[in-house]
């Protein structure tokens, strides 16, 4: 009897465990056990904070302490969620975190996971959150609570959240699947759509009924903060077949400029696809179609991403209507051709020929610019819309291109881009992983220039050209963010890139044709707009900053190589707006990849200023010089993100300035390991380390960490892999270290 009662009470125990909602924390057979990870801890305690809308005499608690921006708890439940009749997830939540913290609910199971964010409205105090689930499969069974998500806990009351009686229920009413065609006067209601990330739908009266549209009733999209893809959902009753009828088409009215993408997104079981176009009028309804030519007949999920790429704020240009969905016949979609070079648009190349990706869109237009240097019928068109700043778009060559003997790449452009904009040509092969790229940079706005790349030397295994206009920059659409090219061809490189001779005076010697830019400077020799002071020169040296990589700069070759025997200093004048501390790299190097940098502070803003690089010591092997002002910024083309500089020379003074170098220690002082990391990586200094700063490949900072110690471990987890690099700031020394994450 004993036995039978020890088995019936393990049995209740674990039935108990197996855990199914609600859960009240106030019976220690059917608390739930929570899982923790990446930095959160959950228990179950006395309830500390009794009064208001919750006097439970317990609670659960998580705290978040270090770990990731995702750390949290979860409790894995018996049977999957069924959300057909009560569609909400409720429960209390005490914190005295600001008021709007993020409280993200995630759903895990067989199926693919659903997260719905819900935000604070009370700190001090008991509240009751809501998460809305309707339309949900019903295969998930694990609640997963990401308190305070997007930040690393540390601990505190604010890191700390109460939670109670969580529950299953009532809530909208579960959407009703729709077919095609949908009109919204009496087929679909609000309650039909599912909202994510900051958009909400509703069916409405028409406010715009003119010109193709006098419906009576529209559907509404307003998108307000959230995420960049922020949009809504319809479930359809049966899979899309688009065996005859492959073009959805829809009304739409909106306020957002001309070129706003529109993202339409299908969604079936186990695969999904997406098509982007752009509107092309402003205040007013058209018809816009989006052509699935190919794609299966699996798809019953349509989601609604207006104007992708960017961050609604609930204005008229982030409000969207439409109506009228509907199959439509459309042109069959052919796969991108290769073309040969010489492209003209002119019959060669068609829009379907453009493989565009990251909110880049070429096609193939009438030339709207017809005049001046370019009278051409037709030309391509790229606009560059939401997505990245790296978007672009390629077109496959039928033949690899031979640099031997015509090493450039000619393209005519036009653009209303202010002057500086940077046109990153890229090539690429599709029979390897082998690419090249280079910039160039605008010399005229509003009006056509012939712009050339020049791939001297490389091997002739490249069959694609990839355009990534304004690159560095997430594009809207505007005329600066479009681009009409024309007659891409291979001609003739430039001459030799010519040498200088130290000292270097920009009067009488050296021409903008001297500088070989990169990854997003550009250097001219142009009038000196600032003469006065210690400097009154006729012509300086300017360098741009405009986007690109942190170590954006420009490299001059000299005739001889650098005699540092008795003139251990090279010294010139600058002159920038950016603050005082701004970084100025001086790079030397060699034809055989021998190389050697100094840091200087820059002491001044608004006026000139000498600054002298010790170089004192080394050998005399190196016979360039690279210029990366501003190292480890991201430039914007502003006046702080450029720098005139002039009488560029060896001096042996030790007057003026004195560069980071003269009171660092040496680098082996500073460690970083392991590199290449997985997860952690430690960085160790015989110096406090002062700060931390790590940006990725594209320049944008990433993670600041303010160690104010001389050793630091630092969480890698949530970085994609790639190349990042690491400027660490110390008692008087700055290091760049570049990290590759596994």
């Amino acid at each position: 009897m004993k036995k039978i009662f020890i088995l019936v009470s393990f049995l209740y125990f674990y039935n108990g465990a197996a855990q199914s909602l609600p859960f009240y924390f106030e019976d220690t057979l059917t608390n739930p056990s929570f899982i923790d990870f990446n930095g959160g801890t959950s228990s179950i305690i006395p309830n500390p904070f009794v009064g208001g809308i919750n006097t439970s005499d317990s609670v659960a608690r998580i705290v978040r302490n270090g770990g990731d921006l995702w750390a949290g708890s979860k409790i894995i439940l018996a049977n999957n969620l069924d959300f057909s009749v009560l569609t909400k997830i409720s429960m209390k939540v005490y914190t005295t975190a600001p008021i709007g913290t993020i409280a993200k609910l995630k759903l895990e199971g067989s199926g693919s996971s659903v997260e719905i964010d819900a935000y604070t409205s009370q700190s001090g105090a008991w509240e009751t959150l809501e998460w809305i689930f309707a339309g949900t499969p019903n295969n998930l069974n694990e609640l997963v609570f990401m308190f305070d998500f997007g930040k690393i806990g540390n601990g505190s009351a604010s890191s700390t959240f109460y939670l109670d009686d969580l529950e299953q229920v009532a809530g909208p009413p579960a959407p009703v699947p729709a077919s095609l065609p949908i009109s919204f006067e009496n087929d679909v209601t609000g309650s039909d759509f599912l909202n994510f990330s900051g958009a909400v739908a509703s069916v409405i009266l028409n406010p715009h009924k003119t010109g193709i549209n006098t419906s009576d009733t529209v559907a509404q999209i307003v998108r307000n903060g959230g995420d960049i893809w922020a949009g809504s959902t319809l479930l359809l009753n049966d899979s899309l077949d688009f065996s005859t009828n492959w073009q959805i088409s829809m009304k739409v009215y909106t306020d957002a400029p001309v070129g706003t993408r529109m993202k339409m997104q299908l969604n079936g079981p186990n695969s999904s696809t997406t098509l982007d176009v752009l509107t092309t009028t402003s205040g007013n309804w058209e018809t816009l179609s989006w052509n699935f030519y190919g794609q299966p007949n699996t798809f019953n999920r349509m989601a609604f991403l207006f104007d992708f790429g960017n961050l609604g704020d609930g204005s008229n240009t982030s409000t969207f209507l439409f109506d009228d969905i509907e199959q439509v016949s459309g042109p069959i979609i052919t796969a991108p051709q290769a073309n040969s070079l010489p492209i003209d648009f002119e019959s060669n190349v068609v829009s379907t020929d453009f493989i565009n990706q990251f909110g880049s869109f070429g096609t193939v237009i009438s030339n709207p610019q017809s005049g001046g240097t370019n009278t051409s019928a037709t030309v391509g068109q790229i606009i560059k819309s939401g997505g990245q700043p790296w978007a672009r778009s390629k077109l496959i060559l039928s033949n690899n291109m031979d640099f031997s003997s015509l090493s450039s790449i000619s393209v005519r452009v036009y653009s209303d881009a202010p002057i500086g904009t940077m046109l990153k040509l890229k090539v690429e092969s599709t029979n390897t992983a082998a690419a090249n790229e280079r910039d160039v940079f605008t010399s005229v706005s509003g009006a056509w220039a012939t712009y050339t790349w020049d791939f001297a030397g490389d091997p002739p295994i490249y069959d694609v050209i990839t355009f990534m206009m304004d690159y560095g920059t997430i594009g809207d659409a505007s005329p600066n963010s479009t681009f009409l090219i024309d007659d891409i061809k291979q001609v003739m490189g430039p001459p030799p890139t010519p040498k200088a001779t130290l000292p270097i005076r920009f009067d009488d010697q050296v021409n903008t044709s001297y500088f070989s830019d990169f990854d997003g400077a550009g250097v001219r020799v142009v009038a000196n707009s600032e003469k006065n002071g210690s400097n009154l020169s006729d012509s300086v040296a300017l360098m741009v900053r405009n986007g690109g990589q942190i170590y954006a700069g420009s490299k001059l070759f000299l005739d001889k190589n650098i005699d540092f025997s008795s003139y251990g200093y090279i010294s010139m004048k600058v002159f920038t707006a950016a603050p005082v501390g701004t970084i100025l790299k001086l790079k030397l190097e060699n034809d055989g990849g021998t190389e050697t940098e100094v840091d200087m502070l820059t002491t001044a803003s608004g006026s000139w200023e000498t600054i002298r690089w010790n170089f004192s010591g080394q050998p005399s092997v190196y016979n360039s010089i690279v210029f990366m002002f501003d190292f480890g910024s991201v430039g914007d083309s502003s006046s702080s993100s450029t720098f005139l500089f002039d009488d560029i020379e060896q001096t042996n003074s030790t007057g003026g300035t004195i560069g980071l170098n003269t009171y660092s220690k040496p680098t082996t002082d500073l460690k970083l390991y392991p590199n290449p990391v997985n997860e952690f990586v430690n960085i160790i200094s015989e110096d406090i380390i002062e700060s931390i700063l790590i940006y990725n490949i594209q320049g944008r900072l990433i993670s600041t960490y303010y160690p104010n110690e001389k050793t630091q471990r630092l969480s890698l987890s949530s970085l994609s892999s790639g190349l990042y690099s690491v400027v660490i700031k110390t008692e008087g020394n700055i290091s760049v270290r570049e990290l590759i994450k596994q």
